[in-house]
């Protein structure tokens, strides 16, 4: 079965399931939150501390997950009308920064990346997907001004996608002695 709830107003709803056989009854409750404000579980924002009339232009947002990375959007206006659930439409995960560029077109803007605790021994190569997945081998042709030092990765990015960090595998040039 499917449940479809649509025009709620702003609240808080409790949903109740009763399967029944007519011998055997089990019933599942939910709670469901109605809400126009940005919402997240894990990352940290100033964003999450505005009110609803002053979504529609939002400059110098930065969203963080604590020592594993950040999105930059800098000083461009962004409407985040609409944008609700931070935890499915963002990924900031070890070596990952993503957004959902294609169902939330306004997201699909210039940005500064920050990826932190990376391990690799030398400047990791950029990859990008067009998906929400880090997978495949597309370099980042577009990323700029990328810099690689104590475990953290920035750079900037035109537009969104999934960026992610993987090994760098060339060769470093021969030192003669």
């Amino acid at each position: 079965y499917n449940l479809v709830l649509s025009d709620a107003d702003v609240g808080i709803y409790n949903v109740t399931v009763v399967m029944s056989d007519g011998d055997l009854e089990d019933s599942q409750t939910w709670t469901l939150t109605v809400t126009n404000l940005p919402q997240t579980s894990k990352y940290e924002s100033e964003i999450f501390n505005l009110p609803e009339e002053e979504l529609a232009a939002v400059s110098d947002v930065v969203i963080e997950l604590n020592n594993v990375g950040s999105i930059d959007f800098g000083d461009q206006e962004i409407d985040f009308r609409g944008v609700v659930d931070f935890d499915n439409i963002f990924n900031i995960s070890k070596g990952v920064v993503s957004v959902n560029g294609d169902d939330y077109d306004q997201l699909d803007v210039p940005a500064t990346l920050t990826m932190k605790g990376l391990d690799f021994q030398k400047s990791p190569f950029i990859n990008k997907n067009n998906g929400m997945k880090a997978e495949g081998d597309i370099r980042c042709t577009s990323c700029e001004n990328i810099n690689y030092e104590n475990g953290e990765l920035t750079f900037d990015v035109d537009g969104f996608s999934t960026y992610f960090a993987v090994q760098n595998t060339t060769n470093d040039p021969p030192v003669i002695t």
